[in-house]
């Protein structure tokens, strides 16, 4: 069972499409690295999660409940 489940994420700013139906996992026990270019949307991807900004799109459940 996953701690962090994360479907269909889509979120776009207005001159830039930094997601479009991104989907992961992480487990309990497990470890994720970000990476990406200058602008690739790392940060606002954090955001997401931390519930900073809403997604356009998508679903993220933490430790089984929905929160977006």
């Amino acid at each position: 069972m996953s701690i962090l489940e994360v479907r269909n994420l889509t979120h776009s700013f207005i001159d830039k499409h930094l997601y479009d139906q991104a989907s992961f996992d992480l487990y309990k026990g497990e470890h994720m690295g970000i990476v990406g270019q200058n602008g690739a949307g790392k940060s606002t991807l954090i955001k997401i999660l931390k519930g900073e900004i809403i997604p356009d799109g998508g679903m993220i459940k933490w430790q089984s409940e929905i929160v977006i």
